[in-house]
């Protein structure tokens, strides 16, 4: 009989400590294999989404958009214990500068006289396509203004959080600037990989419903959401046209894995 073992990756550390991408492998092969369905509890398995839209700045928001939604930045997992082993990556919410890669980026240029950072964004990374909400299309660099600009004019934004950004400047399509009044050296955190930064498409807003109904819920990222049961599930599809792969053992492998990745919300700590 073989045995088998599985193997979580989140390639961004809280608020996504879900990519969650199921590795599935017998031990004598140590091959991945894709296919099949995950079911597991999240970090908060009795709680039931609060929100769908990021500009209502809940924490929970990255756990239950994390496989659809990506952020600017992300942990570099090739630097964790299966990788390099530069970092154990069980932080719950701190990546170390050192350990960052991009996710929507592809680089990034801190700058001064002004005091700025170039963002170059990644080519080639397009939105989910969403029957009433939107068709798919490339990812640029306007998304991301239209984003950090909206959760920043929010009801419910955190009072300076993200007060040391003077402005967005939108050089070309996959190239942008964040001028800065002053430095923070908590910027990556808070506009790259943090709870509250994953980029949330324009077309969210203008669809019937709006962004608050998890029907119009969309993203860049390796899943799609396709099912919610209010108590009991969130359903996550894999999208066939992401965009990333990972490294494993030296080979490369297109992502996501997992057919199908089910959330189980279970409130009775007995039955978890």
């Amino acid at each position: 009989m073989k045995k088998r073992f599985y193997l979580f990756i989140s390639l961004q550390v809280l608020p996504a400590l879900v990519l969650g991408v199921l590795i599935t492998a017998t031990i004598a092969a140590e091959k991945p294999q894709y296919g099949g369905i995950l079911r597991y509890t999240d970090m908060s398995p009795g709680l039931s989404p609060m929100t769908w839209d990021n500009v209502d700045w809940v924490w929970k928001h990255g756990h239950d958009t994390g496989f659809y939604m990506e952020h600017l930045m992300m942990g570099d997992l090739q630097k964790g214990p299966r990788g390099t082993n530069e970092y154990a990556f069980h932080a719950s919410a701190w990546i170390p500068p050192e350990v960052v890669r991009g996710e929507l980026l592809e680089r990034w240029e801190v700058k001064q006289k002004p005091l700025r950072i170039v963002f170059h964004l990644r080519k080639g990374v397009f939105w989910q396509e969403k029957p009433g909400v939107m068709k798919s299309r490339e990812f640029v660099a306007d998304d991301v203004v239209y984003s950090m600009t909206r959760i920043k004019n929010a009801r419910k934004y955190i009072p300076l959080y993200m007060d040391f950004i003077d402005r967005w400047e939108v050089v070309d399509k996959h190239t942008l600037v964040m001028h800065m009044k002053e430095w923070c050296a908590d910027w990556a955190y808070r506009i790259g990989w943090g709870y509250y930064d994953a980029i949330q498409a324009p077309e969210q807003e203008k669809a019937p419903g709006g962004p608050g109904k998890w029907q119009n819920a969309c993203g860049t990222g390796p899943y799609m959401i396709t099912d919610y049961k209010e108590g009991h599930s969130q359903t996550y599809t894999k999208n066939p046209k992401y965009w990333d792969s990972e490294v494993i053992a030296g080979k490369k492998y297109k992502l996501p894995f997992t057919d199908r990745i089910i959330m189980m919300i279970i409130r009775d700590e007995a039955t978890q």
